[in-house]
């Protein structure tokens, strides 16, 4: 079992570096996954973007005013005795 976390933000206009500030996430650990406005977004999608470090997320092209990114990963496995 793993423990997942989430967080929603809400872009500014044009808006390309988001901080994450809820949730930690380890690039080549975790698994990161990335909604705009419902939408998983890969490589080669609509918004392509970098897991420049554990706290931020860079975006190809600037988003739209009031577009809803939800992160989400799975981190560290559960353990029960």
């Amino acid at each position: 079992n793993f423990v997942s976390e989430s967080e929603i933000q809400t872009a500014t206009a044009g808006q390309t570096v988001f901080t994450l500030t809820t949730m930690e996430y380890q690039p080549g650990t975790n698994n990161l996954l990335v909604f705009v406005d419902g939408v998983n977004q890969y490589e080669g999608n609509s918004y392509s973007f970098v897991e420049t470090n554990s706290t931020t997320v860079t975006f190809d092209s600037g988003l739209h005013v009031g577009a809803l990114v939800k992160f989400t990963t799975d981190g560290s496995p559960i353990y029960f005795n």
